[in-house]
């Protein structure tokens, strides 16, 4: 825990809304949703009850006067016996019909719901409707600069324009051609902004999907049938966790299979290479445009086109990058954090604080607390602490996304949150000391999807070692294990059960990794948890619901088995290791019923290779055993 930490109670953390309004417009929801859900059965209601009344009237007229009193309908007892008792039959149809239409109007008003929550949070606007300061931060659009492509030497933004082009008329089936365009670049490079006035050149009638950090409602891919979709995936590597990954992956075979056609516009940093790798089956199939620094020369025609737009920029920032002179981090951290309030300080440094931990949504009720709890914030600042940073250009207060009832900070500029917020910690300490306190606090909230996104930090951890640092990767892993239980415990399997499965799938490789740091017998007990993860996930992620998810599962089992075998060679029990590395073999060869050469060729490499390691290692287990 920092020495800095003034706890508040939890009562301190106040809802934003009138706790009645929010009740009664739960309620409303609730009741709509539930009439909503009996339209089917409705439905059926109606074809049977007619058909039955047909089917009776049509009996009893036969067996009364045959084929005479059958072939006129008038006749028929039924319609007699209506005509003399009309009050019964006519309120049940009343009552039958005021139900229908109850049903009918809450069946049309929560498809619209669903329609305008889905739009709210993947964005499906045409492009030529998006405003481009929706995703370009600080845009100026009478000033672009125009970027050379590493590779061919070419203006990168005709390069991006004519992949597009080649991508969108590849055809709706095809998974053979390039999907679309990444940009790489550091940061503050203008990636965005080119992907940007590429694609609006390109595809100004497509619409555009933007891919949520934490999606709130999965994507129906029934509501976009007749649209041509670009996905829009700007700083690519903050969605390389393994499952969210696999998830977008496995998007262009989805929307292939609907005959839905599909584009891809993609930015991510360099020296990603973590992310690189667990994207590697998307980001392969994607024209590659690597950006490089702009000369002084081009900075100085920059800074004079946005003085003529009425823009201030200082040519003494300049780093080589476009964004150094029109976003001005350096100015930021130098001259507009000091001037906040200590307050607004502490709401920065717990934005800092989450992303550090690879969380990168930051509604109001997980960052408050967070600020209140670990960084001394008096409960009673909030809303002015946040004004300030408002005015301060730091971040935006908007509606969640896909919750309408909740705000969400929004980062003006997410290198601002890397590069211009000082660190609040001692030289000698980082980001993750804080992490176990931050545990705390999500565990207290039972965050879901912070607490899974903090337990992927804490498995993917790797700390410097030296003689005056002390470090030991098992308390991580432990942490990540503890993060990922806690996070099991606040997602039932009966209420959100692909929640609970995906978190199963992360656990599973938690547990990998928490026996590579050990030896004995915990380490053969933490990977038969890993597999027990990894199975348990399998029953609900089945291959014809999830089927790339499962494949992810089968490839991870089938890693685990191969150690486990290699583990029972080392002590002398080939029988046991025969039977292990049989269940390797397996797994991998389902996995590649999936990952093929068309659908993910990175995968497929990758569990080619294993296939082929399994292979040699039987053949010695067999030269053993004779």
């Amino acid at each position: 825990m920092p020495r800095h930490v003034r706890p508040h109670p939890v009562e301190d953390c106040v809802p934003e809304d009138d706790d009645t309004q929010v009740h009664r417009r739960l309620a409303r929801e609730w009741a709509m949703a539930s009439l909503a859900s009996l339209w089917d059965a409705l439905r059926w209601y109606w074809v049977l009850a007619t058909l039955g009344l047909l089917a009776i009237g049509g009996y009893s007229a036969y067996a009364r006067g045959g084929t005479s009193i059958l072939l006129n309908p008038r006749t028929w007892p039924i319609w007699q016996a209506v005509r003399t008792y009309p009050f019964p039959p006519a309120t049940v149809v009343a009552v039958a019909i005021a139900v229908t239409w109850y049903v009918v109007i809450a069946a049309i008003y929560w498809q619209l719901q669903r329609r305008r929550r889905l739009a709210t949070q993947y964005g499906l606007l045409r492009v030529r409707r998006v405003r481009p300061e929706e995703l370009v931060p600080f845009y100026v659009p009478t000033v672009f600069l125009a970027r050379v492509e590493r590779a061919s030497q070419k203006d990168a933004r005709v390069v991006a324009e004519q992949a597009l082009r080649i991508a969108a008329s590849r055809g709706k089936q095809s998974l053979k051609s390039p999907l679309g365009i990444c940009v790489y670049g550091r940061a503050a490079q203008g990636k965005t902004r080119l992907a940007w006035e590429a694609l609006r050149v390109a595809l100004p009638g497509w619409t555009l999907l933007k891919w949520p950090q934490e999606p709130r409602l999965p994507l129906d891919l029934s509501m976009l049938r007749g649209r041509h979709v670009v996905l829009w995936l700007d700083d690519a590597h903050e969605y390389a966790t393994p499952t969210v990954a696999a998830t977008l992956c496995d998007l262009p075979q989805r929307f292939a299979a609907v005959g839905i056609p599909l584009v891809i516009v993609a930015t991510c940093r360099n020296a990603q290479s973590v992310a690189c790798a667990r994207l590697a089956g998307l980001l392969e199939r994607l024209t590659s445009i690597h950006l490089t620094n702009i000369s002084a020369e081009q900075a100085a025609q920059l800074v004079a086109a946005l003085g003529k737009a009425g823009v201030d920029s200082l040519l003494e920032e300049f780093d080589g990058t476009p964004g150094s002179l029109l976003l001005r981090i350096l100015q930021m951290r130098r001259t507009q954090y000091p001037r906040l309030t200590e307050d607004a300080q502490r709401i920065l440094h717990a934005l800092r604080l989450l992303r550090s931990a690879h969380i990168y949504s930051y509604p109001v009720w997980r960052v408050r607390p967070l600020a209140m709890r670990l960084f001394a914030l008096a409960p009673t600042q909030w809303e002015k602490a946040c004004a300030t940073l408002i005015e301060a250009g730091f971040v935006r207060i908007e509606p969640l996304p896909g919750d309408l009832n909740n705000r969400t900070l929004k980062p003006v500029y997410t290198a601002y949150l890397d590069q211009s917020i000082p660190d609040y910690l001692s030289p000698n300490a980082e980001s993750s000391d804080d992490w176990p306190a931050l545990f705390e606090v999500l565990e207290r909230q039972k965050d879901h999807y912070a607490l899974v996104a903090l337990g992927n930090a804490f498995t993917d951890l790797v700390k410097g070692v030296g003689p005056f640092l002390s470090y030991n990767p098992r308390i991580d892993k432990e942490m990540a294990v503890l993060s990922l239980r806690t996070a099991l415990e606040v997602c039932s399997q009966e209420t959100m059960p692909i929640a609970w499965a995906m978190t199963q799938l992360d656990l599973g490789r938690t547990l990998a990794n928490r026996a590579n740091v050990t030896e004995g017998i915990l380490r053969a007990d933490f990977r038969r948890q890993a597999l027990a993860a990894y199975r348990v996930a399998t029953t609900i992620l089945t291959e014809r619901v999830a089927p790339a998810h499962w494949a992810l599962a089968q490839h991870q089992m089938a890693l685990i088995s191969q150690q486990r075998g290699a583990d029972a060679f080392y002590m002398g029990d080939v029988e046991t290791a025969s039977m292990h590395f049989l269940d390797s073999r397996s797994a991998v060869l389902a996995a590649l019923t999936f990952y093929t050469v068309e659908n993910d060729p990175a995968r497929h490499r990758e569990a080619t290779r294993l296939r082929n390691d399994i292979e040699r290692a039987l053949g010695d287990l067999r030269l053993a055993i004779t």
